[in-house]
């Protein structure tokens, strides 16, 4: 293993993880048993990512596909700084859903599910912002 420090985008699934994670303690006593547990799947799936985006060196591989990194992170920034503010827990599913949509197309490698999961994170990020 390198001994380079892990991904910006690692990072970034790791802080949106725990912010999930965060919610979910914060209001835990107005979310149903099913919500408490869809947020929790959430978190632990943007903290797999995470560490598949640091061990597998994503953005290295990203950038020979030739994908944007800076849209990317920039979504997933402006997701961070959401998800922190907002108090909606349909919100926080929604953005959650499109960051984990988002994190699925990069794992995929599929430059055009890249590019759709990051509007539609943006999207998602103004409309609740």
């Amino acid at each position: 293993m390198s001994d380079e420090n892990p991904s910006d985008l690692g990072k970034i699934f790791r802080d949106l993880s725990t912010l999930i994670g965060d919610f979910r303690i914060s209001n835990w006593g107005d979310l149903t048993e099913e919500d408490r547990q869809t947020l929790e799947d959430a978190e632990w799936t943007l903290l797999n990512y995470s560490s598949d985006f640091i061990r597998n060196d994503v953005e290295n591989t990203l950038n020979s596909l030739k994908v944007d990194l800076d849209a990317i992170s920039n979504a997933t920034n402006e997701a961070k700084e959401v998800v922190k503010s907002i108090t909606s827990l349909k919100n926080v599913l929604t953005l959650t859903a499109n960051i984990i949509a988002l994190g699925g197309a990069i794992t995929s490698g599929n430059v055009g599910a890249i590019s759709g999961a990051i509007g539609t994170l943006s999207k998602s990020v103004a409309s609740v912002w």
